[in-house]
């Protein structure tokens, strides 16, 4: 499936895959369709002070928990969702939303 969400006041396109799925949970893929070109330790000092705790910097990548999901954000936008529950790309494409709305320079944010 793909979703259009808000990121820093434009509309990106992300697509959204299915990895593994559980039953009740699953893990999925975001993959936005243009380079976001995101600065980890920015973005990861931002989502400590969100409550995205713990968020853990790894070079070019976060790992932090969300929504009680655990994410894995790449600097281009990628992302990896594991343990999404409900089992849903939907549930998945919410995750992406609400983490974009926390990236510094959003509107929502």
């Amino acid at each position: 499936m793909t979703r259009e969400v808000s990121v820093r006041g434009r509309k990106v396109t992300f697509l959204i895959t299915t990895l593994c799925s559980y039953g009740t949970t699953g893990d999925f893929e975001a993959i936005p369709t243009e380079n976001l070109q995101l600065d980890a330790a920015e973005l990861g000092r931002r989502l400590k002070d969100e409550g995205c705790g713990p968020v853990r910097t790894h070079g070019r990548r976060l790992v932090l928990s969300l929504g009680g999901a655990e994410l894995m954000v790449f600097e281009t936008g990628r992302i990896i969702l594991e343990r999404v529950s409900p089992d849903s790309q939907a549930a998945a494409a919410d995750l992406v939303a609400r983490l974009m709305a926390l990236l510094p320079g959003s509107n929502d944010s």
